[in-house]
């Protein structure tokens, strides 16, 4: 796994980063472009909420992450 953090073993033996990027109060305006920017870092893990109000934002980072296989 690529990680911009750490990771922990889960007792599945799956791999999980211990540092991720809150998305609270990012504005929906910058939200994509900073979550592609962090899945480019190697960030794996997000913090979001539909409270915050920028989900379908960040699932456009994310969606033009994997497009462009990262």
């Amino acid at each position: 796994m690529s990680s911009a953090s750490p990771f922990i073993t889960l007792n599945t033996g799956a791999q999980m980063p211990t540092v991720g990027m809150g998305l609270w109060k990012i504005s929906k305006d910058t939200v994509a472009d900073q979550v592609y920017e962090a899945i480019k870092l190697g960030y794996r893990l997000f913090d979001s909420a539909s409270d915050y109000g920028n989900e379908a934002e960040a699932g456009q980072g994310i969606s033009r992450a994997i497009a462009d296989q990262l």
